[in-house]
């Protein structure tokens, strides 16, 4: 017969939650050597607090731009939302394709900088991990 086990006595404690922000030189160093067509969702990230996932997966779908808020899917899969302020829902306006007036798609695009086999660099990409 195997002992009980207390598990809760194996616990250890959990380490404390490191908490890094940018300071203002640092986030003027960080806008000032990225890519322009990188500045939006830079800009929204600082703004929001969304994780990189969150970010890059975000659709125009996900804008409710009535009810000034953005829907999106977090961490562990759970629906939630966080209110737009002005300044982030200017991010977003700057950031509508040319001409359209009702966006579907990947919010964050950008236009290669170099020519890419098979693509041209006027056709803008969505932002994903390695782009």
């Amino acid at each position: 017969m195997v002992a009980r086990i207390e598990w809760k006595e194996l616990l250890l404690d959990e380490p404390k939650e490191r908490v890094r922000e940018l300071s203002d030189s640092e986030e003027d160093k960080l806008f000032a050597n990225v890519r322009p067509g990188y500045r939006p969702i830079l800009r929204f990230a600082v703004l929001s607090a969304l994780r990189r996932e969150e970010l890059l997966a975000m659709q125009w779908e996900h804008v409710g731009w009535g009810g000034r808020r953005l829907n999106l899917m977090g961490k562990g899969e759970v629906v939630g939302f966080i209110p737009l302020s002005t300044e982030m829902e200017r991010v977003l306006r700057s950031v509508i394709p040319e001409g359209e007036t009702n966006p579907t798609g990947p919010v964050w695009l950008y236009r290669p900088a170099r020519h890419e086999e098979g693509a041209d660099n006027l056709t803008p990409r969505p932002i994903t991990h390695e782009a």
